[in-house]
């Protein structure tokens, strides 16, 4: 650290001359930085033998004021170094207590510093107060940031001397140290981002509930023209997602990362290997750029990559032969996220590249006795700010001094009547004291929790111990551990959020070397837009079509069939299946192996009547995409409609394996079970009251979804669970319900 020359901060580093002892080695304390007017020195224990008496012991995001167990550990720590400085027993050379001085991350941590000094009967000099010397100097409207906010406290000893203009010359000793919390760097595991919240669980329960919170103040930020799609691409494609990040200057925080196409050579593994500086023996991620719930990707050892990127990249060449070898129930049975799962994810994914990262350790999180490699969720909210007057009341710290005014919303502050002080130009003024520009996106952090990988650190098997699993479980954070990652982050996901460059020509400009990915990008843009802007999405895949002719090979093939069948889902949108099962099976021509369009060639199947050849498709979409949600459903609704209550049955209960509460799995299997139980009583076989409570069971589990009540739930649902409940004789009038179906139109 190089301080500035001492100010108004800092009044006694001006007035004491450097404390040296002879005893001290040249190097400790003649090594470091220093300015015009002051030697910083940093030690490690501030009152080892030989080290001077300090003017000014500054301690960097210590967390003194967490009023958690974490704050605790910290005062326990750091008591013993500070206590000294406060109660008189250290004096500088002027014959003066030292100050001491703490940062943080947070005002509310500030505040609570303060109130520590408070009760060791320290005198406040200055705090807390907004740091523009911090490392979101430029963003003091941020509520997060690393030494954003600072407390400085003086301890009971002597009055320190007057000093003179002629000692400006000299230096004053400083100490800086800090805690392990302090000394932390933010955690290495996986993060994701998305759209919106899912179903949160566990210890990430409060952040659905702060998300509430924050919808009802109805401040949340509305997409502007343009801005969904945008986001969209941005959380939904990892490639995208690390550059958005490394291009607002945070490269820092983010994992090395190749994006490579997704064809095998006989150097592939040694050119990742290279590439991400890693070594035979390390391990390494690779990772499909489209896909979530841990679909597609596969950490391994880079002994073992070659191997592994030769049948992941190696798709079956004959596709129905292939099927049919298969055994027919593999998505009932395969274990969730093994090899044979992700091989199969790699072969029916239709982005043309792929990319590898380094396998990096997170925080050891404990739970149960156990140590687990856990992956930091975080909620967010954004909120757009309108340009209101006024603001919430602020202190910032200038080179001159404090400063307090009120937090400006626009560029109206003028500080021309200060002495000595000129007034901030409207730019300099939305850079330093927060004034943002009329719809600006602010960030609200909502809370965060460890997502648990199956495994424990000391399993041998590296992607149960490394890779999170929603069913295993959560864990806490520490609101210290939050405030550092927060800080970490600093405004980097208003930054992703908030920039423009998503359109055609900037992603030419970006990737100029990689034409099928600019292909599926330009594509993928087109899917955001065909809800509501169905002539310029087509205009977009006519744009990607043009472009990915130019390509080969099959990453070029992996996205003329994305481009088929985007433009068949644009005409099964406007109720033209026949058409759009044309685009489905071009789309398959193109790629053989893509699960996504043999899923929607069932349902053209399923909405022309032909129930038999929907399973058949839908089975072999499951072949390719264990994982995938609508085919459970959908398979269920043609049984239905078969009358085979049954098999309509066993799909639901294997969907809701997968995907536990699927309000549409639910209602199927309350249908099969009821029209089960129905034709038992009626034939007189055996008492179905069993049956009819599992019925009402799964179809009160349906209703109580509000997602879906609202769309799908009808008067005809109502009567039917009265029926279950009430009735006890035979029901003899005929029912026609055929299911709740689930159109995936997958982007």
């Amino acid at each position: 650290m190089c301080p500035r020359a001492p100010s108004k901060t800092w009044p006694a580093t001006a007035r004491q001359g450097r404390a040296r002892s002879p005893a001290a080695s040249a190097d400790r304390w003649e090594g470091l930085p220093c300015g015009r007017r002051a030697r910083a020195s940093s030690v490690v224990e501030p009152l080892a033998e030989g080290a001077p008496p300090p003017d000014l012991a500054v301690l960097l995001n210590p967390g003194l004021g967490e009023l958690d167990e974490a704050g605790a550990r910290a005062l326990d720590s750091l008591l013993p170094q500070i206590g000294p400085l406060l109660d008189g027993s250290v004096c500088s050379e002027g014959g003066g207590a030292p100050c001491v001085a703490t940062t943080s991350r947070c005002e509310e941590v500030a505040v609570g510093e303060r109130a520590l000094f408070e009760r060791l009967g320290a005198s406040i000099v200055l705090g807390p107060v907004r740091n523009l010397f911090s490392g979101a100097a430029a963003a003091p409207a941020a509520r997060y940031d690393d030494n954003g906010w600072a407390v400085v406290a003086r301890g009971r000893g002597g009055t320190p001397r007057p000093g003179s203009g002629a000692e400006v010359a000299r230096s004053a000793a400083y100490y800086m140290f800090g805690s392990d919390a302090a000394a932390r760097a933010a955690p290495g595991g996986g993060h994701s981002a998305g759209e919106g919240l899912s179903e949160f669980s566990g210890h990430g329960a409060a952040i659905k509930e702060s998300l509430r919170l924050s919808a009802a103040r109805g401040d949340c930020a509305g997409d502007e023209p343009g801005e969904a799609p945008q986001r969209a691409m941005l959380v939904e494609n990892k490639r995208l997602t690390h550059d958005a990040f490394r291009d607002g200057g945070y490269e820092h925080l983010l994992p090395r990362q190749l994006c490579l196409p997704r064809v095998y050579t006989a150097a592939l593994a040694r050119e990742i290997v290279e590439g991400l500086h890693l070594g035979w023996r390390d391990a390494c991620v690779l990772k499909l750029c489209n896909r979530a719930r841990g679909a597609g990707c596969v950490p391994l050892r880079c002994s073992e990559l070659d191997e592994a990127l030769r049948l992941l990249l190696s798709p079956p060449d004959i596709t129905q032969e292939w099927l049919r070898e298969q055994h027919p129930r593999f998505s009932r049975a395969c274990s969730w996220g093994c090899f044979e799962e992700q091989l199969r994810h790699w072969w029916s994914n239709e982005c043309p590249v792929f990319v590898a990262e380094p396998c990096h350790r997170s925080v050891l999180t404990e739970k149960d006795g156990r140590g687990f490699d856990g992956t930091l969720r975080l909620g967010f909210a954004l909120h757009r700010i309108e340009g209101a007057e006024g603001g919430d009341e602020l202190e910032v710290m200038t080179e001159n001094g404090p400063w307090r005014g009120r937090r400006a919303r626009q560029a109206s502050l003028d500080l021309a009547g200060r002495p000595g002080e000129r007034a901030l130009s409207s730019t300099e003024m939305r850079r330093w004291f927060g004034a943002q520009e009329s719809g600006a996106l602010v960030l609200e952090w909502l809370g965060g929790y460890w997502k648990l990988p199956e495994e424990d650190v000391t399993s041998p098997d590296l992607r149960g111990r490394v890779v999170s699993k929603a069913r295993q479980g959560t864990a806490p954070v520490s609101g210290a551990h939050l405030h550092e990652v927060y800080a970490a982050v600093g405004d980097a996901v208003e930054n992703a959020f908030g920039a423009s460059g998503m359109g055609v020509q900037q992603l030419r400009q970006r990737y100029p070397e990689a034409r099928e990915l600019c292909a599926f990008l330009t594509a993928r843009l087109a899917c955001t837009v065909r809800g509501r802007e169905p002539g310029r999405g087509r205009m977009l895949l006519k744009l990607a079509d043009e472009y990915n002719s130019r390509g080969s090979g099959w990453p070029q093939r992996y996205v003329k069939s994305y481009i088929e069948r985007s433009l068949g889902i644009f005409e099964a949108l406007r109720g033209r299946w026949d058409e759009a099962d044309g685009c489905f099976e071009r789309s398959l021509a193109a790629m053989p192996t893509n699960a996504t369009a043999k899923y929607l060639r069932g349902m053209s199947s399923l909405e022309a009547g032909d129930f038999r050849a929907a399973v058949s498709w839908m089975e072999a979409c499951l072949q390719l995409d264990p994982d995938f949600k609508a085919p459970y459903v959908n398979i269920a609704v043609a049984h239905l409609s078969l009358r085979d209550w049954e098999s309509a049955a066993e799909a639901s209960q294997a969907g809701l394996g997968r995907h536990p509460g699927t309000p549409q799995c639910l209602y199927n299997l309350g249908l099969a079970l009821f029209w089960t139980a129905l034709e038992a009583e009626e034939a007189g076989h055996f008492s179905p009251h069993p049956l009819r409570q599992g019925a009402l069971d799964s179809l009160q589990a349906a209703r109580d979804c509000p997602e879906k009540r609202a769309a799908q739930w009808t008067e005809a649902d109502d009567k039917l669970l009265w029926e279950l409940r009430f009735r006890e004789s035979t029901m003899h009038r005929p029912l026609k319900w055929g299911g709740w179906k689930y159109y995936a139109w997958r982007p």
